[in-house]
């Protein structure tokens, strides 16, 4: 008697066993459960055909999510996973494929734009990650986003990623964007609370038809009511920028100071004369006004010459010299 209850418990654990196997692996068993996850978060998210298996991997066809902050559509979105992982509270999602991603931003009207000092139009909200969420070999190819008040939608070649999060941060491990010649790393980490907090570290290239490339590397750190950048430039001149980025409330204000070290005026545009230049400018303004200053020394081939200038609110520019240099007020609106 003992060895057939044994026995009826061993089939029993086999077929339990053999079962959720088959349920893991089937297509059927993912084109069942999916639909039910995603009624069940709430998320005005469709997907128009979805293939794979539970255990992944998982691809996905003509993706469209809608939510207040943004709509996106994707192309298609392949993903593996790896579901041991959940025992130890963590999602680890590695590869993750994303095939011509448009993003569209919704239209700002005065009445969502006069909100409540320093939220924004979008109130910030508190996020705190349950599980420990890895995101490993992302790659978007094709990204637009579309502005409505843009005539035409920004267009980014390709976008490669891998980041964790947990809690209220994310640990942004590299972040590379490519659109033609310009291209852009990040690495640092993010804050998911309303504060928003940043520390990154950022290289790149920025290239313009016709115009050499501007290449550096920088850090931006704060949160979303004060930003702190320092820039140092490598090409096609050596310097440095300091600069604040203060909302306070709902408008921008900005400080900065630029110091170029060297430029050859050749290496900007070929017909001009071949001179150094060197320079410091600062200024500061928001969104309506600007106030800047500064000092440009010119090395050429017979002397130095030193040019001053101070840029304030007007539509004028006065212009003085002596021969030896120029000196001016330019008035801008």
């Amino acid at each position: 008697m003992k060895r057939a209850w044994r026995a009826a418990a061993l089939l029993l654990l086999t077929l339990i066993i053999v079962g959720t196997g088959l349920l893991l692996t089937s297509e059927t068993a993912l084109q069942w459960l999916f639909p039910r996850v995603v009624a069940w978060s709430g998320s005005d998210l469709t997907v128009k055909r979805l293939q794979g298996r539970l255990i992944g991997p998982i691809g996905m066809t003509d993706v469209a999510y809608r939510s207040k902050a943004f709509s996106a559509h994707a192309a298609s979105l392949t993903l593996d996973w790896q579901p041991g992982r959940l025992l130890g509270a963590s999602l680890h999602l590695r590869p993750v494929r994303v095939e011509h991603l448009v993003v569209t931003l919704p239209q700002m009207t005065p009445s969502a734009s006069a909100t409540t000092p320093g939220t924004g139009p979008i109130a910030a909200a508190s996020v705190r990650l349950p599980l420990r969420i890895s995101l490993k070999d992302g790659v978007i190819e094709q990204l637009e986003i579309i502005r409505p008040d843009k005539a035409s939608p920004t267009r980014i070649e390709r976008v490669r990623f891998s980041l964790s999060a947990f809690g209220d941060s994310a640990q942004l491990d590299s972040l590379h964007i490519e659109a033609g010649d310009t291209y852009a790393d990040l690495r640092g980490r993010l804050g998911l609370s309303p504060a928003a907090e940043v520390d990154l570290n950022v290289s790149g290239a920025w290239a313009q038809s016709g115009q050499p490339t501007l290449s550096g590397e920088g850090q931006i750190h704060g949160d979303r009511q004060h930003l702190e950048i320092a820039a140092r430039f490598s090409a096609p001149f050596k310097g440095r920028l300091d600069a604040t980025l203060d909302t306070p409330g709902t408008q921008l204000r900005w400080n900065a100071v630029l110091h170029l070290e060297e430029i050859a005026a050749q290496q900007i545009n070929a017909a001009w004369p071949a001179l150094q230049l060197r320079a410091r400018l600062e200024g500061h303004g928001d969104t309506s006004q600007l106030h800047a200053q500064g000092e440009v020394q010119v090395l050429g081939a017979v002397r130095a010459q030193v040019l001053a200038w101070r840029a304030q609110g007007s539509s004028r520019v006065d212009r003085e010299g002596d021969g030896t240099g120029v000196g001016g007020l330019v008035a801008m609106q």
